[in-house]
């Protein structure tokens, strides 16, 4: 198992770009891929490993199709084979061939209908399972089966399990099945740490963020907890971390069908996160995940806390020895809680504090199982005190190593920081204090309910904390009955004495002890004497406190410390009546100030004499005493002389004239003496002051050409930089003139005429104007197209008739047929005269937009569609 990301390894490659770059240019790329994160990164879900892998267009190098997967096309991907299928767990390829089959988990056997998987009954398989161990049934679980002495049982409409890994029974909760903190392990089934079964641990997320793997926890259907220190880095990047739920397998190959794979959509670093405090995170995801069998969600604590011992669980996909190999499945260690003073104490002399509040530590003295490389931010889940439910007491930090003797895991703990992750998530958090359910003392027994021949007494007790036969500590009978008087009834006969109370505790006291006549009456034969007597009871001395001894010597000499002074119980243990109270009282003692030196006064000023002093004060005492050892006073000389000139450095400019400087130094600036340089630390002298060569800039246009349309001039500049025009570099002229539009050019084409004709196809024209230049343009300077061409109707057929509003309008409704439509009635109203003339007007454009293209007619594919449009015969 993993707890930081592993060490890297350099693998170097060139790429030959010339084919994708369009120029000789030969890439040398040096990436640092660590050998097993990455492959890590490149096997789960389907991701780029990299930001840069969007640019990339060499996927048929590869090593980019390993680290550019999605990019590249190159993802494990389900077949339609698979999907035809329809496996209920796995769907993997049948050896060497692309045929496709399914398989199970373990733990699971394949049906007949070949995609179906039915949990093996290893119990009723092999009835000698448990015989050889102390736990008397066998369970099965989901996918393995358990020894156990808690056989999974119900007990009125309560369901009973074992905690997981534990002799101990837990009640599960039918409330919140499949809610949070529900797995096969509570309804079913690292470094020295074993392989998961599927389902045990729904809540697992793989988090791969380019060269670094870490875990989470799947608190929300869209919220996972991690360790800060896994994505700080990427806290404004939240795109390139990954998020892989239903992870079983880290391989490309498994076959699982029920990974959900998804990116952050949003990072949420804790305010106050340094390397080693509040090292927490929520990551809010781009897509819900689907929650189920295979994902779910932990419990977050509500206040809850696993004691000192309780054996908690932690899962990851890391190493499994320090420095070692991934794990290609999915690993879990059960982890005792340590105490957090014993784990403090375990990393006192490292840097690394530990802080109770806010951390809490699990693992071995021994070492040998812990969490490890890349397991950060992983879960360390508990169970509940009250049921089977899981919640989430850790989130994997740091440690020294993995598994190191004397060292233990560091988990912060969750509970400190419920309220932050509530604020931002909006998870509802209640704080209930978790007791388990234990029996009170059983009470006094009743009287028996016969004098002789036998009879019955009982005695009852509660169960604390808890319901009778629901809570698992109080699984049994609250009340218990024994026979009682069972001699003859025959004769007359004393009962036992049944013994009073004593009046005192201790010093001596009295008790009264009575029986009675049990058949007949006292002083009848079988029952001389009396029915009660008196004894002396607890005569032992009582306890009572020693006075307190004399003051122990103060700790201190000065500056407040302490004495004690003790008092012994004489004749009982503290604790018992008479001995109630402390045994040990402090008060302070020499609470004067320790005597100290001050801190020095700024030197005084340099003397004639090229001396100077400062001075201290003893505090809270005199000169020799202890903290005040030395002299007050201290002197030392305070003038000085500068240094040597160092050589002048390089000129500032390599022509047109530079400085180059040289300077001296002063060990205290104010105590050098002038000399005949002054206190000058610095001299300056001018160099290279001959004249530099200049150079031509390119020639570039001064204004448009002198006409628009014909030959013209236009002029053209250039300067001359780091010289002077006539000067080395840049002589001739700073100006020139040059011809312009010299290649000729069309002006745009006029408007159509108006059409020679009425009716009886005639044509309209167009002109436009060559603007010159040294030759002529090419085309012609007109052109025309027919129009009108309906045929011309006899002038007296339609004289009769008039249009009551303007001709052109007409026209356009005629041409859209308006004169034999649902608008007839308006048109033989309005546009008699041209419905006569065009009565029989056929439009016969391929679509209803053409009247958008009547200024386009000249262009052929606008013929083609719309030639009732363009006036062109049908």
């Amino acid at each position: 198992m993993i707890r930081r990301s592993s060490n890297h390894s350099t693998v170097a490659f060139i790429m030959d770009l010339k084919a994708h770059m369009g120029c000789g240019l030969l890439l040398f790329v040096v990436l640092s891929f660590p050998p097993q994160t990455n492959s890590q990164c490149a096997r789960v879900g389907c991701f780029d490993c990299f930001d840069w892998c969007g640019t990339t267009t060499t996927c048929d190098v590869e090593l980019f199709k390993i680290f550019c997967a999605k990019t590249c096309n190159a993802c494990a991907t389900v077949s339609q084979d698979c999907k035809d299928l329809n496996c209920q767990h796995l769907c993997i390829r049948d050896g060497d061939s692309d045929e496709r089959r399914c398989q199970c988990f373990d733990g699971y056997r394949l049906d007949e209908d070949g995609r179906t998987c039915t949990d093996i009954d290893e119990c009723a398989e092999d009835p000698n399972l448990c015989l050889n161990t102390t736990e008397v049934h066998c369970d099965n679980t989901p996918g393995s089966y358990r020894c156990t002495t808690c056989r999974s049982f119900k007990l009125g409409p309560v369901t009973y399990w074992n905690y997981y890994r534990k002799e101990e029974c837990c009640r599960q909760n039918a409330k919140n099945f499949f809610q949070c903190g529900s797995s096969l392990t509570n309804g079913g089934r690292v470094v020295g740490g074993r392989n998961a079964l599927f389902g045990s641990w729904p809540w697992m997320a793989h988090i791969s963020i380019a060269k670094e793997i870490c875990g989470g926890t799947l608190i929300s259907d869209e919220w996972v907890l991690t360790a800060a220190h896994c994505v700080w880095k990427f806290r404004n990047r939240p795109g390139v971390v990954r998020v892989v739920l239903g992870v079983l397998r880290s391989t490309p190959k498994s076959g699982n069908l029920h990974q959900q794979s998804t990116t952050a959509m949003r990072i949420y670093i804790h305010e106050n996160y340094t390397h080693t405090d509040n090292d927490i995170a929520l990551i809010r995801l781009r897509r819900k995940a689907k929650t189920g069998t295979y994902v779910g969600r932990v419990c977050l604590p509500n206040g809850e806390e696993p004691e000192d011992g309780e054996i908690c669980i932690a899962t990851g996909y890391g190493t499994t020895e320090y420095r070692g190999n991934l794990a290609t499945t999915l690993q879990e260690v059960s982890l005792p809680i340590v105490n957090s003073e014993v784990c403090r104490r375990s990393y006192s002399n490292h840097t690394n504090n530990i802080n109770p509040d806010r951390y809490m530590c699990a693992g071995y003295e021994e070492g040998v199982r812990d969490t490890c490389q890349g397991d950060s931010g992983g879960p360390l889940v508990c169970q509940r005190c009250k049921n089977c439910d899981w919640y989430i007491a850790g989130v994997t930090a740091f440690g020294r190593r993995c598994g190191s003797p004397g060292y233990y895991g560091i988990y912060t703990r969750v509970t400190a920081f419920e309220p932050w992750i509530s604020q931002i998530t909006s998870i509802p958090v209640i704080n209930e204090e978790c007791k388990r359910a234990v029996w009170t003392r059983w009470g006094a027994f009743t009287p028996c309910n016969a004098e002789c021949g036998g009879g019955k007494r009982s005695r009852i007790r509660h169960c604390k904390y808890g319901s009778a036969n629901i809570d698992i500590g109080c699984r049994g009978d609250t009340e218990e009955t024994v026979d009682c008087n069972t001699q003859s009834c025959v004769d007359a006969f004393w009962s036992s004495y049944d013994i009073g109370s004593c009046s005192r505790s201790c010093g001596g006291g009295t008790r009264t002890n009575r029986r009675i006549c049990i058949n007949g009456s006292p002083g009848q034969k079988g029952c001389e004497g009396k029915a009660s007597m008196v004894e002396n009871c607890n005569e032992r001395p009582c306890p009572i406190w020693g006075p307190f001894g004399a003051w122990s010597d103060c700790t201190k000499e000065c500056g407040t410390g302490t004495q004690n002074s003790t008092r012994v119980c004489l004749n009982v243990v503290v604790g018992e009546e008479g001995c109630r109270g402390e045994s040990k009282k402090s008060r302070n003692c020499n609470t004067q100030i320790c005597a100290y030196w001050s801190e020095y006064e700024p030197w005084s000023d340099c003397d004639v004499t090229c001396m100077q002093s400062k001075e201290r004060r003893c505090v809270g005492g005199k000169i020799g005493n202890d903290g005040c050892i030395g002299d007050a006073i201290i002197n030392q000389t305070c003038c000085q002389a500068f240094g040597q000139w160092s050589q002048y450095g390089e000129c500032s400019r390599t022509c047109g004239g530079g400085q180059r400087t040289r300077t001296r130094q002063c060990p205290d600036p104010v105590r050098c003496l002038p000399d005949q340089h002054g206190t000058s630390t610095s001299q300056s002298q001018p160099c290279n002051s001959g004249i530099c060569p200049g150079k031509w800039t390119e020639w570039s246009n001064r204004g448009t050409c002198s006409v628009t349309c014909g030959q013209g001039q236009q002029e053209q500049v250039r300067r001359c930089e780091g010289g002077e025009i006539g000067g080395p570099g840049c002589e001739g002229n700073a100006t020139r003139v040059i011809p312009c539009n010299r290649t000729p050019v069309w002006e745009a084409w006029s408007d159509y005429s108006e059409c020679s004709k009425t009716c009886g196809h005639g044509v309209e024209t167009r002109t436009r104007v060559c603007c010159g230049g040294e030759r002529s343009c090419e085309g012609e300077a007109q052109e025309g197209r027919p129009c009108n061409l309906v045929t011309c109707l006899p002038t007296d057929q339609c004289a009769q008739y008039v249009n009551l509003v303007d001709d052109v309008t007409c026209q356009g409704f005629a041409k859209q047929r308006y004169c034999t439509s649902s608008y007839q009635a308006y048109m033989e109203e309005n546009c008699q005269l041209t419905c006569c003339r065009y009565g029989d007007y056929r439009n016969c454009d391929l679509s209803p937009q053409c009247f958008l293209y009547v200024r386009s007619c000249h262009l052929l594919w606008v013929q083609i569609n719309c030639k009732t449009t363009c006036q062109l015969p049908c």
